[in-house]
């Protein structure tokens, strides 16, 4: 019985792995080449003479992603939102799916559009929301392999004017970045914490970003007279 450690670059760890004796190097290896992970093999034990030996391998396995994406953009052009994505290659990929969400929780399919199964080459899709929410909205692109499995991509964020509102994103913020837009007049912000405690004032003339730490927030917002409040939360 010999052993043989192989690393996952994916899970950064080695596996200990027990095989019978006459069970050549290179055979492990191949079984190998059947994981959809990049992996780096060792093997130690004897040479079948006697001698102790130790063989190591680095074995690629090339783009085992189910697409490379090459860009994905959410534009907003009167009042319709552009959204376009491209795609470097393809690894059995069946479909598409934009999804749009109002609150970065809860997010609804919006379209729908077929995916080139296997492809090498740049290829380019492009659809529309044509019913965009008012205020801020989150898109992000959903990948879905032909055996079900699916991927997600990073968001995208859609402002759409909405009167004098103050437009706060994201919200929840799991980096502590919170983004403050104001499209209308000059206006006070106040942040105070769940305890009451003032932490930020500031005027806020058109976009303002504040750090602020784990904890939920009340934000009290005066512009022409008019007073609002909204909450904000920051988690780890």
């Amino acid at each position: 019985m010999v052993q043989c450690r192989c690393f996952s670059k994916l899970a950064k760890s080695w596996m200990m792995v027990k095989i019978n004796s006459t069970m050549k190097p290179i055979i492990y290896i191949l079984l190998i080449l059947f994981s959809r992970q990049n992996l780096m093999a060792q093997y130690s034990g004897g040479n079948g003479r006697g001698d102790t030996q130790i063989t190591q391998a680095n074995i690629s396995l090339g783009n085992a992603l189910p697409i490379e994406l090459v860009s994905f953009d959410a534009v907003l052009q009167n009042r319709i939102v552009d959204l376009t994505w491209q795609t470097a290659s393809e690894h059995n990929n069946d479909f598409f799916t934009v999804e749009r969400s109002a609150d970065i929780f809860n997010f609804e399919p919006i379209a729908n559009m077929d995916g080139a199964g296997n492809s090498t080459v740049l290829l380019s899709y492009a659809t529309q929301d044509l019913h965009p929410l008012n205020g801020v909205s989150y898109y992000r692109l959903k990948q879905t392999d032909f055996d079900g499995a699916f991927e997600y991509s990073d968001l995208r964020v859609v402002i759409l004017g909405a009167g004098d509102e103050l437009l706060v994103f994201p919200n929840p913020s799991s980096t502590g970045l919170i983004n403050f837009q104001n499209p209308v007049d000059l206006g006070e912000l106040a942040i105070y914490s769940s305890e009451g405690k003032l932490v930020f004032k500031e005027m806020v003339g058109n976009t303002l970003q504040v750090k602020l730490n784990p904890g939920v927030y009340l934000v009290r917002y005066e512009v022409a007279g008019l007073l609002k409040t909204k909450k904000i939360v920051i988690t780890n």
